[in-house]
């Protein structure tokens, strides 16, 4: 039963009460962030966007050539379907090559690594 004090928030037009819990953080860990990478980090770069669009055209590639090789279609709608996997499958592989040629992080990746195994 509810007491007759109280008003109810939803007739009342106020949003409900909610609860929050909190836990306790053993350890907060904080970055120094300059204004350009936050902005480079939420714009993301243009090598960003290359891969973006080659998934998007490898996966369209793909997901057309398994149409093709597992049902019947008509010569007109083949036509059309192969067409789009060929283009998918070369724009799609040409942009990945250009992301990863642009990439300078790999190379020093591998630089890294292969000298930390080197050290072991």
């Amino acid at each position: 039963m509810k007491e007759s004090n109280q008003i109810d928030p939803h007739l009342a037009g106020l949003p409900p009460k909610i609860m929050i819990r909190r836990g306790a953080y053993t350890e907060v860990v904080l970055y120094e962030v300059e204004k350009s990478e936050f902005e480079l980090l939420v714009h993301g770069t243009s090598d960003s966007i290359y891969f973006n669009f080659a998934v998007f055209l490898l996966s369209a590639a793909i997901s057309f050539l398994t149409s093709l090789l597992t049902t019947e279609v008509p010569d007109k709608v083949f036509t059309v379907f192969l067409v789009i996997t060929s283009v998918g499958f070369i724009a799609g592989s040409l942009l990945l090559i250009i992301r990863c040629g642009k990439d300078s992080r790999f190379p020093r990746w591998c630089k890294e690594s292969e000298t930390a195994c080197l050290q072991s």
